[in-house]
């Protein structure tokens, strides 16, 4: 079966319009109605967090996702993540709201966070590819999932969640202020959360399989590393 016919098995476009329904719409349709609002560090930004969410979610095993909802490993982590994700799309627009005196646009930070956006974007995708039916937004460990040594897996461990780290930051960094600290401090404990309870579940798992792993691929800040073995070995679901 086809990518997109599975895609659309699964229910993928009811997915879709929903994620725009609750994520992109709001923040865009008060981006639009705002004057403050009406400045490309705002919209530029949103607009590409959108086409991301589509094309995730174009990329996304539909079934595998929801077979991983019962699962309770994640400890809640699940929330967190998500909702530091959340708050991304609106941080912007608080931050310039709250301003008594609306900051000149800037192309450098736009820029700036642009390329984050991009980049954020094509780790992230590039990954929940890598990774196929083993990708779910909930920790789940389970024997026929993979340890992928492939793809952006091979020279970082969590690329996953980095590409959420640049993400998440790079609209509060193009409009500035403190919405770009706090996006990027919630981020970083959402994530760190999540990742320490992924990494234990895939330890108690695999032992020494997973140890090994991380001994020689970061955590992550990529680095080159020596390939030691190709394809997957059977490891936990997550990454989500």
């Amino acid at each position: 079966m086809s990518r997109s016919s599975a895609f659309a098995r699964g229910g993928g476009g009811r997915r879709v319009a929903r994620l725009l329904a609750t994520r992109a719409v709001p923040v865009l349709a008060l981006s639009a109605g705002v004057r403050r609002l009406r400045r490309p560090d705002v919209v530029l930004p949103l607009l590409g967090l959108t086409a991301w969410t589509v094309a995730e979610a174009l990329s996304e095993d539909l079934p595998a996702n929801d077979g991983a909802r019962a699962s309770t490993q994640d400890q809640g982590t699940r929330h967190l993540v998500l909702g530091a994700h959340l708050a991304s799309w609106w941080l912007p627009c608080a931050e310039l709201l709250v301003r008594r005196r609306r900051p000149p646009v800037s192309a450098k930070r736009l820029g700036v966070a642009l390329g984050l956006l991009s980049a954020g974007a094509a780790l992230r995708v590039t990954a929940v590819r890598a990774l196929g039916d083993s990708f779910t937004a909930h920790v789940q460990v389970g024997t026929g999932h993979t340890l992928c040594r492939k793809g952006p897996y091979k020279v970082v461990r969590h690329p996953s969640y980095l590409g959420l780290m640049l993400l998440n930051t790079a609209p509060a960094v193009a409009v500035g202020g403190p919405a770009a600290l706090l996006a990027g401090a919630l981020t970083a404990y959402a994530n760190s959360r999540r990742v320490a309870v992924e990494e234990r579940a895939l330890t108690e798992k695999l032992g020494d399989v997973y140890t090994d792993y991380a001994d020689e691929v970061p955590r992550w800040i990529p680095a080159a590393v020596r390939p030691t073995t190709h394809g997957c070995r059977p490891t936990a679901g997550g990454e989500g």
